[in-house]
């Protein structure tokens, strides 16, 4: 993210969150602002108490401090009443729920998670935990991944673990890639272990592509090596086309080598045509 400093404009959106800090969760106290129109409440606004505020000129009336507590109370029931959709004022009360250092706002999330809500609102919540919950998060995740019913829940719990900052998620996703019962979820948690370019990415992903059961999944694993970034993409590609005794793999990893404009990669396609 890049939370800088600026002014925060109630008319129209920045995104105000005016802080210059890595993490949303700053030491700065959250100002929640909850506009009103005909009787209802049409949007909220969380804002550190650092950023200056411009109202464009419309009426503005503090109601003082509320505690921490009650501030998370609000939102959880503005989210559980509202209706889900694009531009809706839930989908603003969850982000701002989530910029809340109490622990009481993990509880909601983790309720708000739950198959009693819908799907709309299961997905926040989950997206959320990733983004801003920390350790308490991550492990929330981990578990709707691991025991989940739901391959739809389980496919946005790994992505939204792949955002986290915890160090062991990567861990995680590889072991979901090696072990789970759904071929499409392995499948999934390749594609999101490329994109976090961590460490073990290429060599977890190439087993999946030498030795997975399935097909589609072989198939995916050469996708999610052509997502890996810099040169590690190409290299391994290049492993695939040269190596693997699957033909189609082979031409899998051709086509996304030719995808790749990369010199090397262009060099051995080239090879590949003239000595044909």
């Amino acid at each position: 993210h890049d939370w800088k400093d600026s002014t925060c404009l109630l008319e129209g959106k920045n995104n105000g969150w005016g802080s210059n800090r890595d993490n949303p969760r700053s030491e700065q106290p959250l100002q929640v602002l909850v506009r009103f129109a005909g009787g209802a409440v049409s949007e909220v606004r969380g804002l550190s108490a650092d950023c200056p505020l411009d109202a464009g000129g419309r009426r503005f009336v503090w109601l003082g401090e509320v505690k921490p507590e009650e501030s998370v109370a609000y939102l959880a029931d503005l989210i559980r009443a509202g209706k889900d959709g694009h531009g809706e004022p839930t989908e603003e009360a969850f982000s701002t729920l989530a910029l809340h250092r109490s622990d009481r706002a993990d509880a909601v999330l983790e309720e708000l998670a739950s198959p009693r809500f819908s799907a709309k609102k299961r997905e926040q919540a989950l997206f959320w935990m990733g983004q801003t919950r920390g350790e308490r998060g991550a492990r929330f995740l981990a578990g709707v991944i691991r025991d989940g019913k739901d391959d739809a829940v389980r496919e946005k719990a790994i992505f939204s673990l792949s955002q986290s900052s915890v160090p062991w998620a990567a861990e995680t996703i590889t072991r979901t890639a090696q072990e789970d019962r759904s071929p499409h979820i392995r499948g999934q948690a390749l594609f999101w272990l490329a994109q976090m370019d961590a460490t073990g990415a290429p060599g977890a992903i190439l087993a999946a592509a030498e030795k997975d059961p399935e097909p589609e999944v072989r198939k995916q694993a050469v996708f999610a090596l052509s997502q890996l970034r810099g040169g590690k993409a190409v290299s391994s590609l290049l492993r695939v086309a040269r190596e693997s005794r699957d033909p189609g793999l082979r031409k899998e990893a051709i086509f996304w080598l030719a995808q790749s404009k990369d010199p090397e990669a262009l060099a051995y396609l080239d090879k590949v045509l003239n000595d044909d």
